[in-house]
């Protein structure tokens, strides 16, 4: 897996920093780099450039904005994947841009660690929602089919399986699942794992995203 990967942010001193990050990561094979929305589409109209896998976009930028960007990637790149970098961290703001076609959001504050995992499953499952995002917002945007994510679909769950990652979507901890289905956490959290290793996700937000799909909830 090798990613073709733009970064557009109007802070230099930042930009810089993140390129010198997405150097050091072996699935990168290629940055661009711009310091605003609109000198990066002009480089996509571009016939003779290699259109990127993802972008990861600041919010607020001079010309055109990381809002405006991921709109126009919508209706004239949609194999683009946008991933937002910013400081706002509320639900608002995070929801407008993944209804306007943004599949991860991340804050500045971020570890380095995130930041190469979102990249990843942004490349091969296209979405990338972190333990802290709602679980609800998750499954209204899947409903409404703001993302379109993907999967392993070689293995199917068993009906434990199954079973427990609708709980999860429930939001109830391991503790409350494990008494309801009379069983140990330590159960709950095999079934979570091999959820997660059949599916390709990463994380407990890839289930619910996984199960609303799937429409079990």
């Amino acid at each position: 897996m090798k990613i073709h990967l733009s970064v557009v942010d109007d802070h230099t001193l930042y930009r810089k920093g993140l390129i010198k990050i997405l150097d050091s990561f072996e699935e990168v094979y290629h940055i661009n780099e711009f310091g605003n929305g609109e000198d990066y589409i002009n480089h996509l109209l571009d016939d003779t450039k290699k259109d990127d896998h993802i972008v990861l976009l600041d919010y607020q930028m001079p010309k055109l904005d990381g809002v405006e960007v991921c709109v126009w990637l919508k209706k004239n790149k949609p194999k683009v994947k946008p991933i937002i970098v910013s400081q706002y961290d509320d639900q608002y703001t995070i929801q407008k841009f993944i209804n306007n076609g943004a599949v991860g959001y991340l804050i500045k504050a971020t570890t380095i660690e995130e930041l190469r995992e979102a990249i990843t499953q942004v490349h091969d499952n296209n979405f990338y929602f972190n333990e802290h995002f709602p679980k609800k917002l998750i499954i209204d945007l899947v409903q409404q089919k703001s993302i379109e994510p993907k999967f392993n679909e070689g293995e199917e769950l068993t009906d434990r399986e199954k079973e427990i990652a609708k709980l999860i979507c429930q939001e109830l901890s391991y503790k409350e699942i494990a008494t309801k289905l009379e069983i140990s956490t330590r159960t709950v959290e095999t079934h979570k794992n091999n959820i997660l290793d059949k599916i390709g996700a990463t994380k407990v937000t890839g289930i619910v995203v996984y199960a609303t799909k799937k429409r079990w909830i």
